[in-house]
């Protein structure tokens, strides 16, 4: 049964940030088996088929083994935002095993995605770390429940910067956005403030 989980964009046949997928599996098997890890992505993901447009390759890995799937991915449109409180959350690896996100997901379904607040504090979304605008700068909560991989290649690149962020300090925002991934930094996928209830 295999326990973690890297989600890993090809789009026109290339591997995207192939390097922070890495060090998070090497991260995961240095605290949960006490060893250096032993599957190098770049040599275990072979893409064999033509894949011009954007697919999802999910690697998902145990200590021993790992298993790879290809899906086509499209972005979901979002249009209403639900703000969740749940101080009890935990989802610092990345987990196959996403029972305690889907379980608050699926109690807020008639939203389109949820924000889930952890003891006063903005963190994620159900699927995506959080960025949001202030007018002259991009910043990210320095709560998230996953420091997930896009996330850390745009503070790396110096094109978001982290910070505390209340429910409060929503108000001195004006726009928001979902990266992960998939989701690359795209001003056009934006989403007013307004939307989070």
């Amino acid at each position: 049964m295999f326990q973690f989980l890297e989600t890993i964009k090809i789009k026109n046949n290339e591997i995207h940030d192939i390097e922070f997928h890495q060090k998070r599996v090497d991260r995961t098997f240095k605290d949960f088996y006490n060893s250096s890890s032993s599957l190098n992505l770049l040599e275990s993901i072979s893409i064999n088929s033509n894949y011009n447009n954007i697919h999802k390759c999910r690697f998902l890995y145990n200590e021993n083994n790992y298993k790879i799937e290809f899906i086509p991915y499209s972005i979901k449109d979002i249009e209403k935002v639900k703000l969740v409180e749940d101080n009890s959350i935990n989802y610092n690896y990345k987990f196959i095993n996403r029972d305690n996100l889907n379980k608050l997901k699926n109690i807020n379904k008639e939203y389109d995605d949820i924000i889930i607040v952890k003891n006063g504090l903005i963190t994620d979304s159900s699927y995506a770390n959080l960025l949001f605008f202030n007018g002259s700068s991009w910043i990210t909560p320095n709560s998230p429940l996953l420091a997930g991989t896009k996330r850390e290649k745009l503070l790396n690149d110096k094109v978001i910067i982290e910070d505390k962020i209340c429910i409060n300090d929503l108000k001195s925002f004006s726009k928001f956005m979902f990266v992960n991934a998939m989701l690359d930094f795209d001003l056009n996928r934006a989403l007013p403030i307004d939307i989070i209830g």
